[in-house]
């Protein structure tokens, strides 16, 4: 009798922990990594996790910190890339281009990128064209409205000529600008090409990347960072086709383009 009395009571105190509130259960977080012993560590307080006033678990839950730090969020997923161009839609995507770059519509019509190598490459070479082009399609202008103007207030010979076409090859006038000038756009393209030299060795570098952003306007996110690397991109292949442009236009009509679009350059009143 008094052994079956003992039972009855030892299993009514068992049953009772089940309503004992967490926050006064102890609980030990254990960690096993790979080809280490099972260790204990400290006794974690889990009541910030439980809803105290009706013992339940609350419907949000944050791993502890000495948890978290092997929890990390899958990495994005890139979608299928289409099998022809996104640019040309009826060829094929070349298989180079592979949309790792900002920019990339699979536009390569000529099979220049045969590897990733290629593409790199390439895409260097496209972005120097495309920020000298940024340059020159304003220049271009502005030297044909105002070089005229500063000649004379510094009683030099004006370079460009009198139809208002700026120096180009086409137009000819390249024997008017100064040597120390040219000398000049040596030193200072020797100087870039040694930076990005620099760069290139740099982690996470991507092609055009000098580390120049003077007056901080490059972004911290990856999202506004490709953001400006994609504008950047866009803006130099429209530069490169309006100097084209430019100096196709001059050479065929033997005038200058602030002259010939006006309505442009000029104000109206």
């Amino acid at each position: 009798m008094k052994l079956s009395t003992g039972i009855i009571l030892a299993s009514m105190a068992s049953t009772c922990e089940a309503f004992v509130p967490p926050s006064s259960i102890s609980q030990t977080f254990t960690l096993k990594m790979a080809g280490e012993e099972q260790q204990e560590d400290e006794p974690i307080d889990v009541s910030p996790y439980y809803d105290t006033a009706n013992g339940s678990a609350s419907s949000f839950y944050e791993p502890p910190m000495e948890q978290q730090q092997f929890y990390s969020p899958p990495p994005p997923v890139r979608p299928p890339l289409p099998s022809n161009s996104k640019a040309i839609p009826f060829l094929p995507r070349p298989e180079a281009l592979d949309g790792s770059l900002v920019g990339d519509v699979g536009f390569d019509p000529l099979g220049f990128s045969k590897t990733k190598e290629d593409l790199w490459n390439n895409r260097e070479a496209e972005i120097k064209h495309a920020r000298l082009a940024m340059l020159a399609a304003a220049g271009w202008p502005i030297s044909e409205l105002w070089d005229a103007k500063i000649a004379s207030k510094l009683a030099l010979a004006p370079v460009v000529d009198g139809s208002f076409r700026a120096p180009s090859v086409l137009n000819g006038g390249l024997s008017k600008i100064p040597a120390a000038y040219w000398i000049f756009c040596f030193i200072l393209a020797g100087t870039v090409e040694v930076i990005g030299a620099s760069e290139k060795t740099k982690p996470g570098y991507i092609p055009g990347n000098l580390g120049f952003d003077p007056i901080g306007l490059y972004p911290k996110d990856l999202a506004g960072q490709e953001r400006m690397q994609l504008a950047e991109l866009k803006n130099g292949r429209l530069a490169m086709i309006a100097i084209v442009g430019f100096a196709a236009q001059e050479f065929v009509t033997k005038t200058g383009v602030v002259v010939e679009s006006a309505a442009f350059f000029q104000p109206a009143f």
